[in-house]
C-alpha cells in the first residue's frame, strides 16, 4: 500500500493533489490519503519524510518519497506497467492524425 500525502482540497478536481489521486484510483492501487494543513509551516510531517513541505507527496511500499505530481504519475505507470503517463486522466483525448508523406514526380531527374 502506497501513502499519498495532499492537501485538504474537497474534491479531486482541483489541484495536483487530486490528479494524483484520481490517477491512483484508476489504477486501482491500494492506497492511504492523508491530508496536511493548508500552510506549509505547519506540515512537519512532510518536511520530515521529503526536506520539503510540498504536496503531493508518495510514499512507496519500498518507502521511497516521490514529490511532485508529473513524477508521482510517472512512477505509477511504470509500477502498473503502462507505457503513458496520466492514462486515467487522458482517457478520450483526440489522438494526431498520422502524417502524410508526399513522392514527388517521376523519380529520378532528367539532364538536358
Amino acid at each position: 500500500m502506497v501513502t499519498l500525502y495532499r492537501c485538504p482540497a474537497p474534491t479531486n478536481y482541483l489541484c495536483a493533489c487530486g490528479r494524483v489521486a484520481r490517477e491512483l484510483e484508476a489504477q486501482a492501487i491500494e492506497n492511504e490519503q492523508l491530508r496536511v494543513p493548508w500552510r506549509k509551516r505547519q506540515r512537519s510531517e512532510v518536511e520530515a519524510l521529503s526536506g520539503q513541505n510540498v504536496v503531493p507527496l508518495l510514499v512507496t511500499e519500498e518507502g521511497e518519497v516521490i514529490c511532485d505530481s508529473r513524477r508521482i504519475l510517472q512512477y505509477l505507470s511504470r509500477a502498473v506497467g503502462e507505457t503513458e503517463v496520466g492514462a486515467a486522466a487522458q482517457q478520450g483525448a483526440p489522438t494526431a492524425p498520422e502524417p502524410v508523406v508526399e513522392q514527388g514526380e517521376g523519380g529520378a531527374s532528367e539532364d538536358r
